[in-house]
């Protein structure tokens, strides 16, 4: 059986740093095989099309996004996953945009990143990572809070988002006796450092991580992992930060 880490929208250089450390305790006590990050690691705030309340230079979250890829790589695990999720995509997005004549000279994020084979795959935003029976991907083109139970009816299998910032897992039965799930597994964000959304909206989010094992025959369980007043469990043992 192998174990997986899976990391939700952590949004560099707006990342929770109280749960963020917490992660990295999970992790250490959980010692993954894989880890595997769901989009969104970093913001792109610099080179959105939203106006801003805030000087941030792409160059700095830049950064503050390769010191958690340094982070992530110090657990130990064997295999590296990155998914891009639709914050990523802002790069290329206002280079078409803004900047077409530029196209091939600016270095691809995966490379500013540092996310590079071999350590690290990397999966397009929209496209699927598939491990075992399990599918890995930032979106599905929904949000809200049921928008995961959409995705593995869409996707037709089990199925791990990102994107909502909502924490849930749903499992549904069918006639042949198997079950497919579909889950999304809150984000890592400082909610206090959001300025396109009301302060209720933000509150419903959840912080939080997944633990998947993949077993010798591709079935892939999963175990959400949300972090509850700086807790988490990990295998039946307290994990907190203080």
């Amino acid at each position: 059986m192998k174990k997986y880490l899976i990391v939700p929208d952590a949004h560099f250089p707006f990342v929770d740093r109280k749960s963020w450390a917490l992660l990295l305790k999970v992790g250490r006590a959980f010692k993954p095989y894989g880890i595997i990050v769901l989009g969104d690691f970093i913001d792109c705030y610099s080179v959105s099309d939203f106006p801003k309340s805030r000087r941030m230079s792409l160059d700095e979250e830049i950064l503050s996004a390769r010191d958690g890829i340094a982070d992530l790589e110090s657990l130990g695990a064997t295999k590296h996953h990155f998914i891009a999720g639709n914050h990523e995509n802002r790069l290329p997005k206002h280079l078409a945009k803004h900047a077409p004549e530029l196209a091939g000279l600016v270095p691809s994020l995966r490379s500013l990143l540092g996310v590079t084979a071999p350590k690290w795959t990397w999966t397009d935003y929209h496209d699927l990572l598939k491990i075992g029976r399990a599918y890995f991907t930032h979106d599905v083109g929904k949000c809200g809070p049921l928008a995961h139970v959409s995705a593995a009816n869409d996707v037709g299998g089990n199925t791990i988002m990102g994107h909502t910032h909502h924490f849930g897992v749903e499992y549904r039965g069918n006639l042949k006796g198997s079950a497919r799930f579909g889950s999304a597994l809150g984000c890592l964000a400082d909610r206090a450092q959001v300025d396109y959304a009301s302060k209720a909206r933000v509150a419903a989010w959840v912080h939080g991580c997944g633990l998947g094992y993949l077993y010798p025959d591709g079935d892939f369980h999963l175990t959400p992992t949300p972090f509850i007043r700086n807790r988490a469990t990990v295998e039946g043992r307290e994990i907190g930060h203080r």
